[in-house]
């Protein structure tokens, strides 16, 4: 009975210290057009340059709410070195635009045109099956890590620190 204690909980650690798994990494670089809120689209061709950190969320959904202080720290502190973008996916657009102003959203905050081609598995970023979903794009345009559900902020900014050239 002890072994399988010790090794229940040897796994629980391995697990808890192990990065995030979910579908495969599409290859190849992010290409995609966003409807911008205001202004012309925004293309990911554009953010080529430096890191991106994209998340995909809806509105009605809590941990959209939680994020936001935690992506609005990571704007600040990292400032023109990381570029973020907020993708609201909600069936009324105008949700968008009410969600960027009511919580102060000082990055980017986009929609698409096809909610369900930009989430199926064709999708620029695979499949979508949680919200959030957030990705860590280098500064070439390529997926190197990826989230479904809620980044632990200290990983996630530990991620974002090794795509930064060292100062």
């Amino acid at each position: 009975m002890r072994f399988w204690l010790l090794a229940a909980s040897a796994l629980a650690i391995a697990c808890a210290a192990s990065p995030p798994t979910g579908p495969p990494l599409p290859e190849g670089r992010v290409i995609y057009r966003f409807e911008s809120l205001e202004g012309p689209p925004l293309s990911m061709t554009t953010l080529r340059g430096r890191p991106v950190l994209l998340t995909v969320i809806s509105t009605w959904a809590d941990p959209a709410m939680v994020e936001v202080p935690v992506y609005k720290r990571l704007h600040e502190r990292y400032g023109e070195r990381l570029t973020v973008v907020c993708v609201v996916l909600d069936d009324n657009p105008g949700m968008a635009r009410i969600f960027r102003d009511t919580f102060a959203i000082p990055y980017q905050v986009v929609t698409v045109a096809d909610p369900p081609g930009f989430t199926g598995p064709g999708g620029p970023l695979g499949p979508i099956g949680s919200i959030p979903t957030s990705v860590l794009i280098d500064a070439e345009g390529r997926i190197v890590a990826r989230m479904d559900g809620m980044w632990d902020p200290d990983l996630l900014d530990r991620a974002i620190s090794t795509l930064l050239p060292a100062n």
